[in-house]
């Protein structure tokens, strides 16, 4: 299929790509940088908002602005991106950060802690608006790094990526509860590593090879469907969006890359649009 580059300059690290349907446009972030990003299907707008810290992902809200997660907090962020409110994230670490997030249908934000240096000591957790105070609890450990988090169209099943074990992993979901159970894999990944993922409309669960240079699409029975080549080796995330959600959005990184394979992959680290792939789901907004 055939690519479309939407953003303007390369990213270290472009993750955590989302659908504002509202405004009309995709939000990503470059995780070292610090930059929040933007495209509205005419013109990218690189680092609309920038923070002082690696930032992890970006959620919508409620309330019409964003949630990005920061190295241990989650920051609010209302329409014109000014900072509200800072929540904590676990216990501020040297070396930890917050990585991917993803937000279920009742308005819970799911995110995660990692060890950049890859050890299984970070944790996945459940933020939620308790009577109006946000209440953040700590659900799965030893953790690696964690990635790709969605949920089935009826929400019985959360589908989650530790990247390191190198396969996506499937839970029995509580939505009433907001509790995880029965963790067991659901499919192994042979290509690269996966990363983030979505699911779309009918169930099937795509998910971004990071080293793979693709995004996988499989079946709710974990069958393979169908592979799309990215034009950049690490790819980092997907999602759909645009006008009628059909189409798919994928972001990619140039961390630690040489110059000569740089040169070998000149989009590494940017972001992609692919037009009329599958139908996907709007994105669910943070309740706080």
């Amino acid at each position: 299929m055939q690519a479309d580059v939407i953003s303007a300059v390369r990213a270290v690290t472009a993750e955590s790509p989302v659908w504002d349907d509202q405004r009309g446009c995709l939000w990503w972030i470059d995780i070292q940088a610090g930059w929040l990003s933007a495209y509205n299907g005419e013109t990218p707008r690189n680092a609309v908002c920038t923070f002082n810290e690696e930032i992890g992902s970006v959620a919508l809200r409620e309330e019409g602005g964003l949630v990005v997660t920061g190295e241990s907090v989650l920051r609010l962020l209302d329409d014109h991106l000014v900072t509200q409110k800072v929540v904590p994230i676990g216990t501020s670490r040297p070396g930890f950060r917050t990585n991917d997030c993803k937000v279920d249908a009742c308005g819970r934000l799911w995110t995660a802690t990692m060890n950049v240096a890859g050890k299984a000591d970070g944790a996945v957790y459940c933020v939620e608006n308790a009577n109006g105070r946000v209440d953040v609890k700590r659900v799965i450990d030893a953790v690696s790094i964690p990635n790709g988090i969605d949920w089935s169209p009826e929400n019985d099943n959360m589908y989650f990526v530790d990247t390191v074990l190198g396969r996506i992993d499937i839970f029995d979901y509580d939505l009433d509860a907001g509790k995880v159970s029965k963790r067991r894999p659901f499919v192994q990944v042979h290509s690269g590593r996966p990363d983030g993922l979505t699911v779309d409309s009918a169930g099937n669960v795509w998910v971004a090879l990071y080293g793979g240079g693709g995004v996988d699409c499989y079946s709710p029975k974990g069958k393979l469907l169908r592979t799309i080549s990215v034009p950049a080796s690490r790819v980092t995330s997907c999602t759909f969006g645009g006008p009628n959600l059909m189409d798919l959005f994928v972001t990619s990184a140039s961390k630690g890359m040489t110059t000569p394979e740089l040169i070998a992959e000149p989009l590494a680290g940017f972001v992609f649009r692919y037009a009329d792939v599958a139908e996907g789901r709007l994105a669910r907004r943070f309740a706080a």
